[in-house]
């Protein structure tokens, strides 16, 4: 199973057989409402969506006659929170095109640039890209730009703005 950090994870454990019971084992999470329900809801610690990850065990009791109790392991992958980082000097003289250094960072793989009524030399899509200022952004005297991460799984998109005075 894949969540993205912050997500939780409806669990799906079966008794059958002679089995009556059963309990989930293993993280450092919480168990929603317990750790006996076969269906609780797990909520992963702050320690498992560090560390990416986190594998839970369901037992089931131990049924009388010849059956053991069984089990089965399930793995789940946290997704780190997808982070945009825009960044571009404070202010630029009019006229001057605009170096931006953008940064993607968790789970996101690539940015987009978006904003202003200007032009992006290279592309849009490079982190990196070059913007020029329209004649308006100039008399108005400033330009907001955004960065926005791409989607990944579940995880949610992330944006940031960055504001560039013109002189």
């Amino acid at each position: 199973v894949k969540i993205c950090m912050g997500g939780v994870v409806p669990l799906a454990g079966v008794i059958s057989g002679g089995a009556v019971s059963g309990t989930w084992s293993g993280g450092t999470g919480t168990f929603a409402p317990d750790d006996k329900t076969a269906t609780a809801i797990y909520t992963p610690s702050k320690a498992e969506e560090t560390a990416g990850k986190v594998i839970l065990k369901f037992t089931t009791n131990d049924p009388p006659g010849p059956c053991p109790a069984v089990e089965d392991t399930m793995s789940i992958s946290i997704d780190q929170l997808p982070v945009a980082i825009a960044k571009a000097p404070p202010y630029i003289c009019a006229g001057a095109p605009i170096q931006l250094n953008g940064k993607v960072l968790g789970a996101a793989t690539e940015g987009t640039w978006s904003g202003g009524d200007g032009a992006y030399c290279k592309n849009y899509m490079d982190l990196n890209a070059v913007y020029t200022p329209a004649p308006k952004e100039i008399a108005a005297g400033k330009v907001t730009l955004i960065l926005t991460t791409n989607a990944t799984g579940l995880c949610p998109i992330a944006k940031d703005t960055v504001t560039i005075i013109i002189h």
